[in-house]
């Protein structure tokens, strides 16, 4: 193949990977933000509830730790990614048929369906992980990553609202219709998204070398960087687990928002990293991953202090914004971190030991907040209840693990002479506000052409007003 078709391929295989991610996040937002209240709607207890967010995903990333062997033994990424993709999606079909059955049978089976399709998503996503290493080039790593995670919230922010649409349509006459339109939704999403993975090309890869170490080989053979802040990010994940789980019993119960507020504040984090993936990724490939890391871990650090003394659903909805803005950063320079310093037969080991570490903190973190807060009961430590001790405890871990973290990776971008420190006000201070301004500007322009003209005249706008800010970009 000559240098141009070459050209064409790759260029292509890009753009059918952001399809890909977008078709996929639309059947997240459709499909499993609501399986829960799908089982409420089934008379789901509190009990079953709690299996139903811990069995699936205890499963999923636990087993997910087999990838790099069925991948060295089957030899096959593109097959292997698509056949775990295609029985995703019939795993939402499985979900859907649970809705004609009794309620003491359905939800026996949501939970089996759920688990199910949970265990075939992480297998596939780590798969997925060693084949979008070598299809993206390492110099444009951090713009492209940047692009495709702004497209997929996107997707996912749209589908979420408009699930929440249909819902509401159907809440007057048979709700479960309307969860079985939205798992429909997901399963056609879903099939999309396998639709784009056929498409895209599978590189050269010596599955011979394919590098496949469980979490206590990574221990002790591990790259001794990567191990450090693999682990790191467990421990920052459990204690972002800590409390936040029980943010959303705090909205309710402790302050009183509506369902609205509530949606608006868990939205509004999503919101903010459809404009800061890319502005991060542009950061990230002019002055490296630590830089963006550093400053990202510290933001999300302070998140419970702002839930501790704010209770206006203003308020929280303005710094959720913000607490977006640092996690899209975490996700995505962590994520291109690990590929940077990883050998290309490394790659599926150490993003599934880093899904693996991390889900003992998602594992862990609630369980034990929640025996903080019962042994607390109504009692309260210096005047102040359980779960304003759960946030302060909270932050004072994210602070100590993000200080490590930052000291674990070992990156020259960092150098806090005189340029840099403008760099940092430059890159914290400035450059978001501007592009958060620009991103609220666009967000209306959208919402008043949909109002006018549609879809089609909303989309046209958004191009135009795309356009000006690119050129302004460029001046």
């Amino acid at each position: 193949m000559d240098k141009g078709n070459a050209g064409k391929r790759q260029k292509q295989n890009l753009k059918n990977a952001i399809y890909e991610g977008t078709s996929f996040l639309a059947s997240t937002g459709f499909g499993d933000n609501y399986v829960s209240a799908y089982a409420v709607l089934r008379g789901a207890t509190e009990q079953f509830i709690g299996l139903l967010a811990s069995v699936p995903l205890a499963l999923g990333l636990f087993l997910q730790a087999l990838s790099p062997f069925i991948m060295k033994k089957m030899r096959h990424r593109k097959g292997l990614v698509t056949a775990f993709s295609f029985l995703g999606a019939l795993s939402w079909l499985l979900i859907l048929g649970t809705a004609f059955v009794a309620p003491e049978t359905a939800l026996p089976l949501l939970l089996a369906f759920f688990s199910i399709y949970t265990i075939l998503l992480y297998l596939e996503g780590t798969i997925f992980s060693s084949w979008i290493a070598d299809l993206v080039p390492e110099s444009i790593r951090g713009t492209y990553f940047g692009q495709r995670n702004s497209w997929i919230q996107i997707a996912s922010v749209v589908a979420t609202l408009s699930a929440g649409i249909i819902l509401d349509l159907f809440k007057d006459s048979n709700a479960i219709l309307g969860f079985c339109a939205l798992f429909a939704l997901a399963f056609l999403c879903r099939m999309l998204s396998w639709h784009f993975l056929s498409k895209m090309d599978d590189p050269h890869y010596d599955h011979g070398k394919t590098l496949s170490q469980h979490p206590l080989d990574f221990l002790k053979k591990g790259n001794p960087e990567l191990r450090h802040l693999i682990i790191l990010f467990g421990a920052f994940i459990f204690m972002v687990n800590l409390v936040s789980p029980f943010f959303v019993l705090y909205m309710l119960r402790t302050l009183g928002f509506s369902y609205l507020e509530f949606m608006a504040v868990i939205l509004a984090s999503q919101v903010a990293t459809v404009f800061a993936a890319p502005y991060w990724g542009r950061v990230s490939t002019l002055h490296g991953n630590k830089i963006v890391l550093s400053i990202c871990l510290i933001i999300a650090s302070v998140v419970p202090l702002y839930w501790f003394f704010l209770t206006s659903f203003w308020q929280l909805a303005l710094f959720e914004l913000i607490s977006g803005v640092a996690w899209s950063g975490i996700y995505l320079c962590l994520f291109n971190h690990i590929l940077a310093k990883s050998k290309s037969e490394e790659v599926s080991s150490n993003v599934s030991n880093r899904y693996f570490f991390a889900g003992i903190g998602l594992l862990l973190g609630p369980n034990i907040g929640a025996l903080v807060l019962i042994s607390l009961g109504e009692t309260t430590l210096f005047s102040i209840d359980a779960i304003h001790v759960l946030m302060i405890l909270s932050a004072i871990g994210r602070l100590a693990v993000a200080l490590a973290i930052i000291l674990a990776i070992k990156e020259s971008s960092l150098l806090l002479d005189k340029k840099r420190r403008a760099l940092l006000v430059s890159l914290t201070l400035t450059n978001p506000v501007r592009e958060f301004v620009g991103g609220t500007l666009w967000v209306a322009s959208m919402a008043t052409s949909l109002a006018k003209g549609g879809v089609h005249h909303a989309i046209h706008s958004s191009r135009k007003a795309l356009g000006a800010v690119s050129i302004r970009r460029k001046r």
